[in-house]
């Protein structure tokens, strides 16, 4: 049995064995490489400690080593979206999913340009006063050939590729065109504020303080009228 380690790139390497032909040996040596990655390593006196994801591909009849590369690295970045710390072996459906993932994100990229991104207002009400107080700007996205599709379908996968940045921002500005409407042409409750989240790449930029006036000035909505709620994934992210 020959092995061959090798590193792809960045945090990535991949390991090599031939004649490994049984799912079992090959989930156990997954099992044993995780648990010697658990323990924290020492580095310059400070404890560091590292998750590993990996995807287990057997190589089966004459098939390319490119695309035994390939399917491995699927299986990994499918670990990877399934919690981290873990394995998981290559089955021909995570391709298609591969593949599906490719298309919704470039349809995403699209779906800005072609205004396609829709938002649903959802109202806070007082509890003591039974009074509208806040609208929660909520994105759904219209795709032409799929529908409705929710946020939990595309907002991990705009995080992930750096849209989020593009498709906040294009969130704020409907809001906030929309709130000045409110404003100018129905009788709303003193004081309402509408309510946009803020993403973790959104709350790192270092102009987003000028990006969020710019929209103000364009879309004429006073800044008392404005809510910036900042999600979970900003507080853990430091």
């Amino acid at each position: 049995m020959q092995t061959l380690v090798a590193r792809m790139g960045g945090d990535e390497f991949v390991i090599l064995i031939s004649g490994m032909s049984h799912a079992d040996t090959a989930i156990s040596l997954a099992n044993r490489i995780r648990e010697r990655m658990t323990p924290a390593f020492n580095v310059d006196g400070h404890h560091l400690f590292v998750s590993t994801s990996i995807g287990v591909r057997l190589g089966q009849g004459d098939a390319a080593r490119e695309t035994l590369l390939l399917d491995a690295d699927t299986a990994m970045y499918y670990a990877k979206s399934r919690g981290r710390q873990r394995h998981e072996v290559f089955v021909p459906a995570m391709r298609l999913d591969a593949v599906d993932r490719l298309r919704l994100e470039t349809d995403l990229r699209a779906a800005i340009d072609r205004d396609e991104l829709v938002v649903y207002y959802q109202p806070k009400v007082c509890m003591t006063t039974g009074m509208l107080i806040e609208l929660e700007a909520l994105v759904r996205w219209m795709h032409p050939q799929r529908g409705l599709v929710g946020p939990i379908d595309f907002i991990p996968l705009a995080e992930e590729t750096g849209l989020i940045l593009q498709l906040g921002e294009c969130v704020l500005r409907k809001a906030c065109r929309q709130m000045t409407v409110w404003l100018t042409e129905l009788d709303v409750a003193p004081g309402i504020r509408v309510s946009v989240n803020l993403s973790c790449r959104q709350f790192n930029q270092p102009d987003l303080f000028d990006r969020i006036m710019g929209i103000l000035e364009e879309t004429g909505l006073s800044p008392d009228r404005l809510s910036l709620e900042v999600t979970e994934g900003v507080l853990m992210e430091n």
